[in-house]
């Protein structure tokens, strides 16, 4: 296999974002780097933070920014809604038993991703200061990205009437 003559230790690494011009048809956009095999080996795994309001689309983004980087996706929400699969006759309520179990539990989950060099998209409203608190102690275990998802009120006013309907 013949390898690049300026950089023989290189892996294709990074990945691609392709997207079709909707006027032309054509790719638009593409990304992708060429990394030493040494670094992929040495670099911390990352950690894309996707937060928001409620119905702004964070989980969507989450899965999406998943499956286009290639790793998995957390989602806080799913992972409280697989509690309360697991819980007959559960009636939430706020701070109630199940969603304080949950905030533990998604936190040690990332953690544990982190520790074994997983790379994921981890999604939750993530407003309030604890969970600045859960974030604050991975930061040393990974590269830390942020997205903030924003929408206009008068959509989610829309959204909860149709939804309602």
């Amino acid at each position: 296999m013949a390898s690049s003559p300026a950089r023989p230790n290189a892996l294709r690494c990074g990945f691609r974002l392709r997207h079709t011009d909707r006027f032309t048809g054509r790719l638009a956009a593409c990304h992708s780097r060429r990394v030493p095999a040494v670094e992929v080996l040495v670099n911390r795994p990352t950690l894309i933070v996707v937060s928001g309001s409620a119905g702004s689309g964070k989980t969507t983004l989450a899965h999406r920014l998943a499956a286009v980087v290639g790793c998995p996706a957390l989602c806080r929400d799913e992972i409280k809604e697989g509690m309360v699969a697991a819980t007959p006759g559960f009636i939430p309520a706020t701070s109630d038993p199940l969603t304080v179990r949950t905030y533990g539990l998604f936190f040690t989950t990332i953690r544990l991703f982190l520790e074994h060099g997983v790379t994921h998209v981890a999604e939750a409203a993530f407003q309030h200061p604890a969970w600045a608190r859960g974030l604050e102690p991975l930061r040393p275990l990974a590269e830390l990205r942020i997205v903030r998802c924003h929408v206009d009120p008068t959509v989610v006013r829309a959204q909860g009437r149709t939804t309602r309907t």
